[in-house]
């Protein structure tokens, strides 16, 4: 996960740093209650999570027409907040995109198509974002071969 090892960097590096994270296996169900906010990691000092759900208070924050404050509160005491919005352009990533300083496109080696990184990339900078990288992803430590995307 990419977004874990660069939130695990933030943390190290300039100590409070959150990590946003969508759950896509069972919404709502292991998210914590909006009022419990980001919650400390058990295993490194200066991380800290907080797991959006499918609660009316999670779809305001993603959603909502005050997205930007409620965003810039949750934020506020962190030096470095991650966001991890996976999917092919999905709804929260378009809708948090134009809120975040920029946008890193992650794309996985030997299955992301060309075209839908660049579709991905314009989907983000139409909504507001600003996308200033791609990190590729899967790709074994002892390859060799340099046809990673297609």
């Amino acid at each position: 996960m990419v977004a874990g090892a660069l939130a695990r960097a933030g943390a190290v590096l300039v100590g409070r740093t959150l990590m946003l994270e969508f759950d896509r296996q069972a919404p709502g169900l292991f998210a914590p209650p909006p009022s419990a906010g980001p919650l400390p990691d058990a295993f490194l000092a200066g991380l800290y999570h907080y797991r959006i759900g499918s609660s009316a208070a999670d779809a305001n924050l993603v959603y909502g027409p005050m997205r930007a404050q409620a965003l810039a509160a949750l934020a506020n005491p962190f030096r470095i907040v991650v966001i991890e919005a996976s999917g092919p352009c999905s709804g929260a990533s378009l809708a948090l995109a134009p809120l975040s300083s920029c946008t890193i496109l992650v794309v996985q080696a030997g299955l992301t198509q060309i075209g839908a990184i660049r579709n991905a990339a314009a989907a983000v900078t139409e909504a507001g974002g600003r996308v200033v990288g791609t990190v590729l992803d899967g790709v074994a430590r002892n390859h060799t071969d340099m046809e990673f995307v297609r």
